[in-house]
């Protein structure tokens, strides 16, 4: 495995790290706390209006609805920032190692089909560096879905 590819996986692990360190240092902000206090006052909310009842309870909650909209749009926000936040400086370090190193390419025994070109001189499959960020960026995706939810 390549030098390039072993400090690029190393970069994007890291980035990662600070990700998730940055989004649980979020979730514990006074405004997350209040979402999730006013979500669970609307999940008491009736579905279905059915009696006087119900409609004096929605109308409790009615005032909270789009302020929980709006919050709920701001969480979703900052995750988003904070995602591509790493994944652009990836790229840019991506940029910047292949720079140092020389290439933009990666010779590996291994082809990923229809992202690599096998080189027959060689005898080895050619990766493009940015193809090895994406996909580490992909399968890091679990992480942001899972940091990003909402409970």
């Amino acid at each position: 495995m390549s030098m390039l590819v072993v400090l690029l996986v190393t970069y994007i692990l890291f980035l990662l790290a600070v990700y998730v360190l940055l989004v649980r240092a979020f979730k514990g902000s006074r405004f997350y706390r209040q979402v999730l206090a006013m979500k669970q006052l609307l999940a008491k909310a009736p579905v279905d209006i059915k009696s006087k009842r119900d409609i004096r309870k929605y109308r409790k909650i009615r005032p909270y609805i789009k302020p929980l909209r709006k919050k709920l749009l701001v969480i979703t926000l900052v995750h988003s920032a904070l995602f591509l936040m790493v994944y652009a400086s990836s790229l840019l370090m991506a940029l910047f190692l292949s720079g140092i190193f020389e290439t933009f390419y990666v010779e590996s025994p291994i082809g990923i089909p229809l992202l690599s070109a096998f080189n027959p001189e060689s005898g080895h499959f050619v990766i493009p560096v940015y193809v090895i960020v994406i996909l580490a960026l992909t399968g890091s995706l679990y992480v942001f879905m899972r940091e990003a939810r909402v409970e």
